[in-house]
């Protein structure tokens, strides 16, 4: 199995969730984590490292797709999320997507609530709707 985007990725941030705090990846484990700037092989050792975030994503949609089938399993629009994770249990039959509005906190920031990194902030009475669709 494997996930593609929607476009291509040039600019996009891979961070990693260990420990419940969020790192920049390691250059060395996530430099070809997405091969061609489009795809991302699943695979026994994928999230070895923790949950994968990415930051900066140009696409609105991700594809999990079978290789033996040629053909798409899901589709994900997260087009009103900033920030897209992905993992999975070791060994496990299964990924979970997850879109997200902001993040955990950083290794090196003050864990002050309202500095989270994109914390939306609404005044009185004020409402914030996002929504994202799983086709099947």
């Amino acid at each position: 199995y494997y996930i593609e985007f929607e476009n291509e990725e040039k600019d996009i941030n891979i961070l990693r969730l260990q420990r419940g705090l969020v790192t920049y990846g390691n250059k060395i484990i996530d430099k070809n984590i997405i091969k061609n700037n489009k795809y991302i092989e699943l695979g026994d050792n994928t999230f070895d490292f923790g949950t994968i975030i990415f930051e900066n994503i140009f696409s609105n949609k991700i594809y999990l797709k079978c290789k033996e089938h040629e053909r798409d399993i899901l589709t994900f629009d997260f087009t009103d999320f900033p920030y897209l994770a992905l993992w999975s249990k070791p060994q496990a039959p299964f990924i979970s997507i997850c879109p997200w509005q902001a993040i955990p906190d950083r290794k090196e920031t003050n864990s002050i609530f309202s500095t989270k990194d994109n914390i939306i902030h609404l005044k009185s009475n004020d409402k914030f709707e996002c929504s994202y669709t799983i086709t099947f």
